[in-house]
């Protein structure tokens, strides 16, 4: 799945951003947040790659249990030169820590029953 996809999702079912899809169903290259009570542009924060917006992202779903076979608090740890990243044995491996914090988000919109390709 493309970054830009992944961020995408978090933004609309994690963070509740209103994204504008274009006529043909895509998104455009800036989107549209509504923040009341108007619309204002800006691009879609890159989750994937920033690590200010990750942990931004860790305070959001740090609380969130995905399912019942998860026990404890969301945890990110490094070993063996990749981070760890989710709820105990269920974590999301990746060379960049944003990255990992990104995929352990998107295990919460596939909890929350949201198709995910």
């Amino acid at each position: 799945m493309k970054n830009s996809k992944i961020n995408e999702l978090i933004a609309e079912h994690i963070m509740g951003l209103e994204l504008d899809r274009g006529e043909d169903g895509t998104y455009d290259a800036v989107h549209i947040y509504k923040i009341e009570p108007m619309y204002v542009c800006r691009p879609v924060p890159d989750y994937c790659n920033d690590i200010k917006l990750a942990f931004v992202l860790v305070e959001k779903i740090g609380d969130i249990k995905i399912s019942a076979n998860t026990t404890g608090y969301f945890q990110i740890d490094y070993i063996d030169g990749f981070y760890h990243a989710g709820w105990g044995f269920n974590t999301n491996l990746h060379k960049s820590l944003p990255m990992a914090i990104a995929l352990a988000a998107l295990e919460v919109i596939k909890a929350r029953g949201i198709e995910i390709d």
